[in-house]
């Protein structure tokens, strides 16, 4: 018997609390499980199969299954799982099905494969794996079994290699070579990446330092950089980005985030996000502040944030050019100092600007309200 007790006390990590020595095949799905904690499934050397579909799980610890040295299959579909460290994967060396479908997977590198030496099959359906890295490939030579639909596959010049790798992959299925599918650049959107000419398989142009890394902009306006990161802050729950605008860019409407995950030497677009707002809206145009949820960021990740405005359209000028900030990379840590109390509203991704004129409550215990 196990303990997730997700709907008792809160605490939803998946932990055995008694000896269990001869389980041979668990099946936990729908269980709430949000993560799997360092040696959870210690004393359980002989199990073969462990399915954990259908559950809540983003975190797999390091070392997460240290003591499953004889487990062959493990289903880890729909789950909200962003990323897998070679650490929580390196004891399973006689894996031989993973099923990560239906995650939040953002790309098919080295870490998630190298440490399974055994592994034959290998499911990856519906996340967000925009690329795969040629230090992967090795560790797949010896895939029987390898889906990809519905992924938003970046198909530019790093993708060579893994193009490659299909073609010459007799041992897996046809029909497993036709699911991974570009998403763009658009020119490409909907080709099968097997049967895409190397010649196709492009980067963009050296000197297209303006645009986002990967990111869309309009091609019809152009483009000014009068936008600067002043200050970041994460307080686990909440990133607040705080962006100083040029007075040549005023008057502004905003129109975008685009957040970009640093991926080896690659940045890779994992959220884009309309930003409702204009600088009539605040008391000090120049100031733009944007907080959105952290949630699916990764702690210690590095990341890229850029602020698309569009800016003009005044008493003044009919005309419209759009306004481009963005940060340098950025480690997802927590900040210590806080920002000055403002007066201004934040903006939020996804949001209305909102004004609140007056707040009535009865409260009964002491907590917290967030009003969003």
């Amino acid at each position: 018997m196990f303990r997730s007790c997700g709907g008792y006390c809160g605490c939803r990590s998946l932990m055995f609390d008694f000896n269990i020595s001869n389980l041979r095949t668990p099946v936990l799905p729908h269980n709430q499980l949000s993560s799997i904690r360092s040696d959870a499934l210690s004393g359980l050397a002989t199990l073969m199969t462990l399915s954990l579909h259908h559950n809540q799980i983003d975190v797999l610890e390091d070392h997460a299954f240290r003591s499953l040295c004889s487990l062959t299959q493990l289903d880890l579909a729909h789950n909200r799982i962003v990323a897998v460290s070679g650490s929580s994967l390196a004891h399973l060396t006689q894996l031989v099905q993973l099923d990560l479908s239906h995650n939040f997977l953002r790309a098919l590198a080295a870490d998630l494969v190298l440490p399974l030496r055994s592994l034959r099959e290998l499911r990856l359906d519906d996340n967000d794996i925009s690329m795969v890295t040629a230090d992967a490939l090795p560790a797949l030579s010896a895939l029987r079994r390898l889906t990809l639909a519905d992924n938003p596959l970046n198909c530019d010049c790093s993708m060579s290699p893994f193009a490659e790798w299909l073609t010459n992959m007799s041992q897996v299925p046809p029909l497993d070579r036709e699911t991974p599918v570009c998403a763009t650049p658009p020119s490409l959107e909907n080709g099968l990446l097997g049967e895409v000419s190397p010649e196709d398989l492009v980067c963009g142009e050296e000197n297209d330092d303006l645009a986002p890394p990967g990111g869309p902009l309009s091609p019809t306006l152009p483009i000014s950089t009068q936008v600067m990161l002043r200050s970041f802050q994460y307080d686990g729950a909440i990133i607040t980005l705080v962006w100083h605008v040029e007075v040549a860019a005023l008057p502004y409407s905003c129109d975008n985030l685009f957040v970009y995950e640093e991926i080896g030497s690659h940045e890779v677009l994992i959220e884009s996000n309309p930003l409702r707002c204009n600088s009539s809206d605040v008391a000090d145009s120049q100031v733009l502040p944007v907080s959105f949820p952290s949630e699916g960021y990764l702690p210690g990740r590095r990341y890229r944030y850029c602020v698309v405005l569009l800016v003009g359209g005044g008493a003044t000028s009919d005309e419209m050019v759009l306004g481009l900030g963005c940060s340098d990379v950025i480690p997802l840590v927590l900040t210590t100092s806080q920002f000055e109390a403002r007066s201004e509203p934040v903006f939020r991704p996804g949001l209305s600007s909102i004004s609140i004129a007056s707040l009535h409550a009865n409260v009964t215990s002491a907590g917290t309200m967030l009003v969003g």
